[in-house]
C-alpha cells in the first residue's frame, strides 16, 4: 500500500503503468477439460489461477503422473505439449471426444 504523504511513493505512482489481467472467458468454456489437464501434474484446478495465457509448461515442471499421462494419451490420442495454452489442449480434447 502506498503512503500518500511520501513524495517518493507519489512519484512512483505517477510512473506506474496500467495493470491488465489476462482474459478468462475462453478458460470458462473448458473448465472440465482444463481440470483434467492439470490432474496430469496432480494439481487441482481450485488450487491455482488459470487464464487464457496459461500454458501447460507453466505447470509441467511439477511431477507428472505417468499413469495419468498414459491414460490421457489412450483417451485422446495425443499428449499435451508444454508450449501449448491450456485452452488449446482443451479444444483439441473436445474435438477428439466428438470423433
Amino acid at each position: 500500500m502506498l503512503a500518500i504523504n511520501s513524495k517518493y511513493n507519489i512519484i512512483k505512482l505517477k510512473r506506474f503503468k496500467k495493470v491488465e489481467f489476462a482474459d478468462q472467458e475462453i478458460v470458462l468454456k473448458f473448465v472440465p477439460e482444463i481440470a483434467e489437464i492439470l490432474e496430469l501434474v496432480d494439481i487441482d484446478i481450485e488450487e491455482c489461477f488459470v487464464s487464457d495465457e496459461s500454458m501447460y509448461g507453466d505447470f509441467e515442471p511439477l511431477e507428472q503422473n505417468k499413469e495419468k499421462l498414459n491414460s490421457f494419451k489412450e483417451k485422446y490420442g495425443f499428449l499435451p505439449d508444454y508450449r501449448q495454452y491450456l485452452y488449446e489442449i482443451a479444444q483439441k480434447m473436445v474435438c477428439k471426444q466428438k470423433h
